[in-house]
């Protein structure tokens, strides 16, 4: 998550921008600021790019919650960030398609995304990914991977949790793995829900991987102004959702290991200690 908020699809995959980039082939890479360079510095800059690499309308790349981020010629797709680097802000949790033709992409990235949305709101967003994409098109999603989290739980290992990318929180390994499925904010807490370690204990050994991920989530305050992670996935379940929302060709993937070359490179796919890839063709 990006500090001082849980953030949809939070990653700031921000670098340096050279004068080189504009004649070279890195202009095809990544191009923005350094996470601390002042909100004055990146506007116009980002701005500028916009101008010069628009995306082609009849050949969309989108990334769907991308957060602070930017990539020549692709559209954000976002709500929670600052509006330069939105090119269509639009609240995912509401169920407001996105207001693009069908068929017009043919790249689509969604990464650390749908575990902040509820099964419905997960589904109709592949489902507009479904929408979006031409024929032959690809959807690259990650997620934290449930099963990696249970694993660490029984190895006891705190470092998947602290610093494994989602950071968890929490005085115990058991509240640590109910913040990886739960997460919030309120008043001046950030973080998962507080429960004591033999609740959790119990919990594991009545019930099933998927019940226990939605118990984690009840957990949450109702009151939460802001509510970051509910939900929890593993390869079987985003089959599942894949193929509700009409995809055929789905594969487990791994970090940086797309079958599509631009996909590969370092503006994408982060957290690998943590994260589930999968690629669906429509």
């Amino acid at each position: 998550m990006n500090s001082g908020r849980f953030t949809v699809g939070g990653k700031l995959l921000l670098r340096r921008i050279s004068y080189s980039v504009l004649g070279h082939e890195n202009s095809r890479r990544l191009l923005s600021l350094q996470r601390h360079a002042s909100s004055r510095l990146r506007r116009p800059r980002i701005t500028l790019f916009r101008k010069l690499f628009p995306p082609n309308p009849a050949n969309r790349y989108l990334n769907i919650g991308g957060g602070e981020w930017y990539y020549r010629g692709w559209d954000n797709i976002d709500f929670y960030v600052d509006q330069y680097f939105i090119d269509y802000k639009i609240d995912m949790r509401l169920q407001t398609p996105v207001n693009i033709p069908d068929g017009c992409a043919s790249l689509i990235f969604c990464s650390h995304v749908l575990e902040h949305f509820s099964d419905d709101v997960a589904l109709f967003t592949l489902r507009e990914c479904h929408r979006l994409l031409k024929p032959q098109g690809t959807v690259r999603l990650s997620v934290p991977d449930m099963d990696v989290a249970f694993e660490a739980y029984r190895s006891n290992d705190n470092v998947f949790f602290d610093r494994g990318g989602v950071g968890c929180v929490g005085d115990s390994i058991e509240r640590k793995l109910v913040n990886f499925f739960a997460s919030y904010e309120k008043d001046n807490y950030s973080g998962g829900p507080e429960v004591h370690p033999s609740t959790v204990r119990n919990k594991l050994k009545a019930l099933n991987k998927y019940e226990f991920a939605t118990w984690c989530v009840g957990l949450i305050p109702e009151d939460a102004p802001y509510k970051a992670h509910v939900n929890g996935f593993d390869f079987s379940k985003l089959l599942l959702f894949l193929e509700k929302a009409g995809f055929s060709r789905i594969e487990r993937s791994a970090y940086r290991s797309s079958r599509i070359p631009m996909l590969r490179g370092q503006a994408f796919d982060n957290r690998p200690m943590v994260s589930l890839f999968v690629e669906a063709t429509k």
